[in-house]
């Protein structure tokens, strides 16, 4: 990961912006310091860490009147690492 794009650091994940392109405005990643293939895979306090920073982004966003969306991506199943992408979308009508 390039330092230039970690946003926050906890004590098991870190916040990042993409290395490639963005998906949308506000696109970032939600990213564990291990190494795992799924998030179902995470011991239990790192997956209350990422639990802490969704929570943070939804807040985030829902105060600037935008929706957010999150996925998991599995990349690189010789070197597992699962991503939790934190995409904001524009609802459509909503708002």
């Amino acid at each position: 990961m390039k330092k230039h794009l970690i946003i926050a650091i906890g004590i098991r994940t870190y916040l990042c912006l993409p290395a490639h392109q963005s998906l949308t405005d506000g696109h970032c990643l939600v990213v564990p310091q291990a190494h795992v293939a799924a998030g179902t895979l995470l011991d239990e306090d790192v997956w209350l860490e990422v639990q802490v920073f969704r929570k943070g982004l939804t807040r985030m966003f829902e105060d600037m009147g935008k929706d957010t969306v999150f996925m998991e991506t599995a990349v690189a199943f010789r070197h597992p690492s699962a991503h939790v992408p934190g995409v904001r979308p524009r609802s459509q009508g909503n708002r």
